[in-house]
């Protein structure tokens, strides 16, 4: 819990003035273009930690990087206190930095807490439940626009955030353990065999020559890229189109959470590959009706096209565990921080891109790069090999 709560205050500060287009101006008097480079910076960093966080994930220990990059975050949120006007806007803009660094740490290490701690019934809804949280703090974001209004509000509200951090990093260093007494599964132990016999660049190797990794790392990876983009660009691309602060704000929140609610369904998903493939066919359709609804080309009040945004988002939402599941079964004996994090790396850079061209392009073609990518993804998905090779040694075993 401790591991899912920082997790999600990371992406709660990560996009805290997306959806306050007005107050961040009022306060900081910049232009919108500056609010998403605050968010594009998060992916750019993200791709610089990555290695290094995986390195120490696997040669430190979990406890370890939990506490280090803990304290970045509560720290990067705390210089933002210092941002109370025009010339202390770079305050602001380092306290994002630094928030950012931690990301690699609970984007790509979920699988590392559920393959480390628990049984092979349970790992499927933890990495859920992990990433689930990292989503509601998007969500939480979203949500707490509603009750910014003005600069002085906005500037209370990243005290709260420094100051949850903190609590939550005090009781890490004095609850949180690196490991349990004996590994729950057969292969857990073997993953540790496996991490002190070979090196992170073997496995990275390794797992780029996995004709099936490589086909859920470009489909999902560059997918749900392109998914985190267009929700933390959304306050500024769908503005101009006529949507107000709080119906974006309630398109945000409710794509979010939706995944969160329904989610968990995968406990009862048996067959990864048929989950994902249905996901983001769903979510292509649903997207593709979105984009019609705003282009006025199909009828639909506000409901209606909050009904498309959430279930969209939403399949999107469910089907990430899935695909971070699915990925670490058909890399298996490798690192499950490689498997995911080669994920969450083409995720951060796609991300990255598309929040920078978002500015130029307007919300209309934003909104057709989601349908073609998630098309795109759902056609090459088709035609994934599924393997069970982590959870056939450990049913052997049971056998």
């Amino acid at each position: 819990m401790l591991f899912s709560l920082l997790g999600m205050m990371q992406n709660v500060i990560w996009i805290t003035y997306s959806p306050v287009v007005k107050p961040t101006i009022e306060l900081f008097e910049i232009s919108e273009d500056m609010i998403n480079y605050i968010v594009a910076q998060a992916a750019l960093v993200f791709l610089f930690v990555l290695p290094i966080s995986t390195w120490m994930l696997d040669n430190w220990g979990l406890r370890k990087c939990v506490i280090i990059f803990g304290v970045i975050q509560t720290v990067g949120s705390g210089i933002r206190i210092v941002g109370t006007g025009p010339s202390t806007f770079w305050w602001v803009f380092a306290g994002q930095v630094l928030n950012a660094i931690p990301g690699p740490i609970w984007s790509a290490a979920p699988t590392r807490v559920s393959n480390l701690w628990f049984s092979v019934k349970e790992r499927t809804i933890v990495t859920f439940g992990i990433i689930m949280a990292l989503n509601f703090g998007v969500t939480t974001g979203f949500l707490e626009s509603f009750g910014v209004n003005h600069k002085m509000e906005l500037w209370w509200l990243v005290v709260i955030h420094t100051a949850i951090c903190l609590v939550l990093i005090i009781l890490v260093i004095f609850t949180f353990p690196d490991s349990p007494p004996t590994p729950p599964t057969v292969s857990a132990s073997i993953h540790s065999h496996h991490v002190t016999e070979r090196g992170m660049w073997m496995d990275t190797k390794d797992v780029m020559t996995n004709y099936s990794y490589v086909i859920i790392t470009a489909a999902v990876g560059g997918t749900l890229g392109c998914s985190y983009g267009w929700n933390a660009a959304l306050g500024t691309n769908l503005g101009p189109l006529g949507f107000s602060q709080d119906q974006i704000a309630w398109l945000g929140a409710g794509a979010t959470f939706a995944g969160i609610v329904t989610g968990v369904l995968v406990i009862f998903i048996k067959r990864l590959k048929l989950a994902i493939v249905l996901l983001f066919l769903t979510a292509t359709i649903f997207f593709l009706w979105f984009q019609l609804l705003v282009m006025r080309i199909l009828p639909g009040n506000f409901i209606v096209i909050f009904v498309a945004c959430v279930v969209g988002n939403m399949c999107l939402n469910i089907a990430l565990p899935v695909a971070y599941e699915m990925a670490v079964e058909i890399t298996f004996p490798v690192s499950e921080v490689i498997s995911t994090g080669i994920i969450t790396q083409i995720t951060n850079l796609t991300t990255l891109i598309f929040i920078i061209i978002s500015g130029y392009i307007g919300g209309i073609a934003m909104n057709w790069i989601m349908v073609g990518s998630l098309g795109a993804s759902f056609l090459a998905l088709c035609f994934l090999r599924e393997n069970y090779y982590r959870r056939n040694v450990d049913n052997k075993v049971e056998e």
